[in-house]
């Protein structure tokens, strides 16, 4: 017994599957020391991107700087780093900036961590390996909220979930401003 699927189910069909799909193909491989950049039509749009050669530098410096001089992996290292800065969905050249460097410092503290739980590891090492750690981590709380605040303006919103007024008191919402007198 099969079902009909209504409108309104197609539609939420559709819609996860589309977020499944990526929305566009952005990927790099390494050909004789000659990074190949491969995009589809709609990326530079996607990513708030209008200049071609901006995008090959954010793209050549992720990948270049993350994946090293490792060129057994480097196709691995650099879609995976490019995949990350893609996740950031950046909406102008601002905002790919920020998220290149994003990336790069999330990838930076994953590999300290790394480093530091290495069996070989002196006691020194792993607290140098920590500290470092831990100032990249910080340093990504302060660009996500420099994103954020690229992406609302820097305007904070305050949203008050519960007011007690005890008898006799009164409350008062909206904006209050200090009279004359």
């Amino acid at each position: 017994m099969s079902k009909e699927i209504k409108t309104e189910e197609q539609h939420e069909i559709k819609c996860f599957e589309d977020k499944k799909q990526p929305r566009h193909s952005l990927r790099v491989s390494l050909d004789d020391n000659n990074l190949n950049i491969i995009t589809s039509a709609e990326c530079n749009n996607d990513l708030g991107i209008q200049n071609d050669d901006l995008l090959k530098s954010i793209i050549n410096s992720i990948s270049c700087y993350v994946a090293g001089s490792d060129k057994d992996r480097f196709n691995e290292k650099a879609n995976y780093a490019i995949a990350n800065f893609v996740g950031f969905e950046p909406k102008n050249e601002t905002e790919a900036m920020l998220a290149s460097q994003m990336t790069v410092t999330h990838l930076l503290a994953m590999e300290m961590a790394k480093k530091a739980n290495l069996n070989e590891q002196t006691p020194e090492g792993v607290d140098s390996n920590v500290n470092r750690m831990a100032k990249l981590m910080r340093t990504f709380n302060h660009q996500i909220e420099t994103l954020k605040k690229l992406r609302t303006g820097g305007k904070q919103t305050i949203q008050v979930q519960h007011v007690n007024v005890n008898e006799g008191g009164q409350a008062v919402v909206g904006n209050v401003s200090k009279g004359e007198g």
